[in-house]
């Protein structure tokens, strides 16, 4: 994983890390290479993390999704 080279991301509150998740997502799609995301899912994704924003305690983490998944 990327995130295993930069061990001070685990320094950064919750929040802070969604915001920079955000920040490397609007990064992402400057790229050339970007997948195409209409106006409305854009404006989805951007209510959802203003949501989770408010309501931290709503969200599951990562990692307890990826080991329901499995499971």
């Amino acid at each position: 994983m990327i995130a295993e080279k930069f061990p001070e991301l685990d320094a950064l509150e919750p929040d802070q890390q969604l915001e920079l998740a955000s920040e490397l997502a609007k990064v992402a799609l400057r790229s050339q290479n970007a997948p195409v995301l209409s106006a409305t899912t854009l404006e989805l994704m951007e209510e959802r993390l203003d949501y989770f924003l408010s309501h931290p305690k709503t969200g599951v983490r990562w990692e307890d999704l990826r080991t329901q998944k499995r499971a």
